[in-house]
């Protein structure tokens, strides 16, 4: 972490990954496995989803095991001006878990039927910091692109079919 970065609390860390629209993309590590890049809508302080659509293929790779979760917001020259990330156990979308009403978030834009699977993630805690504006404008878009080597759609823990894809990639920088 830099030094001129200002720590976030709990609260302050669900405020920024839940607005403006509840849903952004995010690194996901399923029981340390590297990093994918995923769609998540923030449900409530303590819950995540992310939803798979008509495939099952993450849900089962990710029921009942670890995950690790980080979110980066970027400035216009692409700098971090703040992470958030969190750890939580995964289950498996049940009816009550859907977004009631449903989100309006374009990381889902993708997906035919994205609230129809998913893994909720029961988040122990988030954590986060901020690095102080250097004059530079804030992006409204969700830049938390994959790292080099990262993975993308398949995952040591399992093979994960086009919606997973789908809902993993960004056409056109989507800002939740």
């Amino acid at each position: 972490m830099d030094l001129a970065a200002i720590p976030l609390t709990h609260a302050e860390c669900f405020r920024l990954v839940a607005t403006p629209e509840r849903g952004r993309h995010a690194m996901v590590s399923i029981d340390g496995a590297p990093p994918t890049r995923l769609a998540c809508v923030v449900l409530d302080p303590g819950r995540l989803l992310i939803p798979t659509g008509a495939d099952r293929g993450l849900v089962r790779a990710a029921a009942g095991r670890p995950i690790s979760i980080e979110f980066t917001q970027r400035d216009h020259d692409g700098r971090p001006y703040w992470t958030v990330s969190g750890l939580g156990l995964a289950r498996p979308m049940v009816h009550a878990d859907r977004p009631n009403p449903l989100p309006r978030t374009t990381v889902t834009r993708e997906m035919a039927t994205p609230f129809e699977n998913g893994v909720v993630v029961e988040l122990a805690r988030l954590r986060g910091h901020r690095i102080p504006p250097t004059g530079a404008k804030m992006s409204t878009v969700d830049t938390s692109g994959a790292a080099p080597g990262a993975q993308t759609a398949t995952g040591s823990a399992g093979r994960w079919s086009s919606a997973a894809a789908k809902a993993s990639s960004d056409s056109g920088g989507s800002s939740q």
